[in-house]
């Protein structure tokens, strides 16, 4: 049976992120926004 917590080394050499998608996950996670009132969860996104 295999080790679930071994961790398998991958090669992120070549992984590189545009600058669009790096700005448009930062100004997503900005805008994001969760908010928890008597026990319901709203999720939000304020753009």
């Amino acid at each position: 049976m295999e080790n679930p917590n071994q961790t398998t080394h991958i090669n992120t050499d070549s992984l590189k992120a545009s600058d669009e998608a790096v700005k448009f996950l930062l100004d997503y996670s900005k805008s994001y926004s969760v908010v928890k009132s008597r026990g319901l969860v709203f999720e939000r996104n304020l753009n």
